[in-house]
């Protein structure tokens, strides 16, 4: 390191001169306390400050100590024995170049300030000597490196439950003191569960102070009787979540896999240590450490414990558990510890082993997983359990289907009265809509069941069915203040017998459209057949909107002849937007065609949209509005002509 002080020297003339040495000032440094030697090097400079009225330049310059030695310490030492850059004369009034004096500061060099002084003097022309001028000069040898503190064993240590947890400390080196001391603060409580932290400190002789180092220490609840044993046994665990959350956050009904692999790694020259019966258990403990593996919806064999069998000395066991998660069994969101153990049969307590590296990617510890389970919002809460759909679903034309599929509340609240839930196709002519009476509880199921008939001449392909449901149902107003987010998806795959009807449909909007009104809609059928036939037709799917369905239902026409019928619907008072029914036509009792009709219903607005009891009153309301204004016109009228 290498430092350099600026001096600041004055020297008094004899006689007639006056004359000074000058430099910047300061003439201090300080050196960080160091193994290796290190170099330190002082500047200054001359002047001849005369006012000008001395003629007299100076001359014969001397520096009569040389080398200076500094002092304070044990271990004293030298300068360089030459200045560099001495000057032997000035002129009157100038300043002189930079001179300098280089000191090498010994290895290990006690600390400590030292001081010494560098004598300035020399002479006029006339022979007069200055009076000599002393430049102190100080060195501080000081230690500011910190301690480095070093964790004996691991960072991050576990300790059963009820265990006994050993301290084993750390280390600290420093660049000055041999020895440093490291204290240790712990908050370890084995007797509960829980994350704790042990702090070490250490500070060297010269008050610097060590940064401080943790050790985590995990106090985990035993899943294993007697406790988790590794000695040549390993377990890897893969978490999957095949639902619609994460891997470590679930969602009810979603689907979990979580395969473990048992790895018997130990060794005998007589197979002392094959293992009989081995058995895999997992657990999923909630904030109370109350085990709820049970009472999920199993898939796997056995449940949440699985009996393996032999696993012989070098070999492995592999089993994956399978289920889902119940809404039954979660009323709020909640942080929960999955745990999974492997053991012989009746050699738990010396051969069980519950850590796996693997459960680190899912919190701190190796001994639990931790996972969150959640519950959605209420645009989400009542689904249509999808593993409960018959699939694959296929069918032909002209054949009745009929499913059934599971609706839960998976929410986090209680819907009364009753819920809806609706099947549509257009291709299909399906419309259906299923009202379930009675409270849907959170956690609770109900099943819906659909059956409709496939018409004759539909397109022979994957048919996709859009389920939707309805709920918290609001009896003041009828509706539904809540409907499913997701449309839920039923494909169903229709090939086979599918001839195409003889007779076409179609349809348009004779009068009406509007909310509380009649509807009109014209149909022209037509005969594509090749022989008379009679028709006969009746309307579905309206009793969400409408009332009162009115329909021509025979037609009897020859063939490659249309004829026309006529549909009336009373519309409801609260209708609004786009509106489907269905046309169905029938030959000698056998469906041939559903064809859907789709309008569009304006919604009430003003007073020439109100009907009944409510136009009644509309109207009483602007009757009276318009007397108010009529008596004020003349009111006014009769102030003016007074003026």
């Amino acid at each position: 390191m290498i430092a350099s002080i600026f001096a600041m020297v004055f020297v008094l003339g004899f006689l007639s001169a006056t004359v000074a040495f000058t430099g910047v000032s300061g003439n201090t440094t300080t050196l960080e306390y160091s193994t290796s030697a290190q170099t330190v090097t002082i500047s200054f400079q001359a002047q001849d400050v005369d006012s000008g009225a001395d003629t007299d330049n100076l001359d014969n310059l001397l520096f009569t100590t040389v080398p200076v030695t500094l002092t304070s310490g044990p271990n004293n030492f030298n300068s360089a024995s030459t200045i560099i850059g001495v000057i032997t004369s000035l002129t009157d009034s100038t300043t002189s170049t930079q001179m300098s004096l280089t000191f090498t500061v010994p290895a290990s060099q006690t600390l400590g300030n030292y001081l010494g002084t560098l004598i300035l003097s020399g002479d006029e022309p006339t022979g007069a000597p200055l009076t000599p001028v002393n430049l102190g000069i100080q060195i501080k040898i000081v230690d500011t490196t910190k301690p480095v503190i070093t964790i004996t064993g691991s960072s991050l240590e576990y300790v059963a439950l009820g265990g006994t947890y050993t301290n084993a400390g750390a280390t600290a080196t420093d660049n000055f003191d041999s020895a440093i001391t490291v204290t240790s603060v712990s908050t370890v409580n084995t007797l509960v569960a829980g994350t704790y932290t042990v702090i070490y400190s250490a500070q060297d002789s010269n008050g610097n102070i060590a940064i401080q180092k943790t050790r985590t220490v995990v106090v985990y609840e035993n899943f294993c009787t007697a406790g988790s044993s590794d000695t040549n046994l390993a377990l890897a665990v893969d978490i999957t979540n095949k639902g619609t959350g994460e891997d470590d956050e679930w969602l009810p009904l979603d689907t979990i896999e979580i395969e473990v692999e048992f790895d018997n790694n130990r060794v005998s020259t007589n197979g002392l240590y094959d293992i009989n019966d081995l058995t895999f258990k997992l657990g999923i403990f909630d904030s109370t450490g109350k085990n709820i593996a049970g009472d999920m919806i199993w898939i796997s064999e056995d449940a949440e414990e699985f009996e393996f069998g032999d696993v012989d000395e070098g070999d492995d066991a592999k089993h994956t558990f399978i289920f889902r998660i119940n809404p039954a069994e979660f009323s709020a969101d909640g942080n929960y510890d999955v745990k999974i153990k492997a053991f012989p049969s009746g050699k738990e307590a010396t051969d069980c082993i519950s850590q796996s590296s693997d459960l680190t990617s899912f919190g701190t510890s190796k001994y639990e997983a931790d996972i969150s389970i959640n519950l959605p919002g209420d645009d989400e809460a009542v689904v249509v359990d999808k593993e409960t759909l018959p699939l694959p679903a296929t069918t032909q034309c002209e054949q009745k289907v009929t499913f059934s599929t599971d609706i839960w509340n998976i929410g986090d609240k209680d819907f009364e009265d009753q819920i809806m839930i609706t099947l549509f196709n257009t291709e299909l002519g399906v419309s259906e809509n299923k009202t379930i009476v009675g409270d849907l509880d959170q956690g609770e199921m109900v099943q819906a069941e659909f059956t409709f008939n496939v018409p004759a001449g539909v397109e022979e392909k994957i048919h996709n069915l859009d389920i939707k449901t309805y709920y918290d149902w609001d009896a003041d107003n009828s509706e539904y203040d809540e409907v499913s987010k997701e449309t839920f998806n039923f494909p169903l795959t229709v090939s086979g017998n599918c001839v195409p009807p003889a007779l076409t449909i179609s349809a348009s909007l004779e009068s009406g459209g509007q909310a509380g009104e009649s509807l009109v809609v014209k149909s022209t059928i037509t005969n594509t057949g090749n022989e008379e036939t009679v028709y006969t037709f009746a309307v579905s799917g309206f009793s969400d909107w409408a009332s009162n369905a009115k329909v021509n239902n025979t037609l009897t026409l020859a063939a490659g002849q249309s004829g026309d019928i006529w549909v009336t619907l009373n519309v409801d008072k609260k209708t609004s937007g786009d509106q489907t029914f269905n046309i169905e036509s029938y030959s000698e009792g056998e469906l041939l065609k559903t064809q859907p009709v789709q309008v569009g219903i304006e919604g009430k607005q003003g007073l020439l949209n109100i009907s009944g009891s409510d136009s009644l009153v509309a109207i009483l309301i602007a009757l009276i509005s318009a007397i108010v204004i009529a008596i004020i016109i003349v009111l006014i009228v009769k102030a003016s002509r007074k003026k």
